[in-house]
């Protein structure tokens, strides 16, 4: 399974979209993408795969996070994976 976020480096401001994608999530089934501070869930985004296990959503990020590092989770039926992503 991949995980890939439309920056590179991924260094996003309060109020910009990220675009947050993947591959290999197995076909159909359930995404769910979760923003992680150090030791609390911030945000969940539920979606779901295409019938090639393809995934993509949009996140906007809120004018009140705080700046900082922070990680972006993504489960599914074949395993959990991250990345990180910094607020700025």
């Amino acid at each position: 399974m991949t995980i890939q976020l439309d920056k590179s480096p991924p260094i996003y401001s309060t109020g910009s979209l990220v675009q947050i994608s993947g591959t290999g999530a197995g076909q159909q089934v359930g995404v769910i993408i979760s923003i992680l501070a150090s030791n609390s869930t911030l945000v969940t985004l539920d979606i779901q795969s295409t019938n090639r296990g393809d995934y993509s959503t949009e996140w906007l990020v809120p004018t009140s996070f705080s700046t900082g590092s922070y990680t972006v989770q993504v489960k599914t039926i074949v395993g959990t994976i991250t990345t990180p992503i910094t607020i700025q």
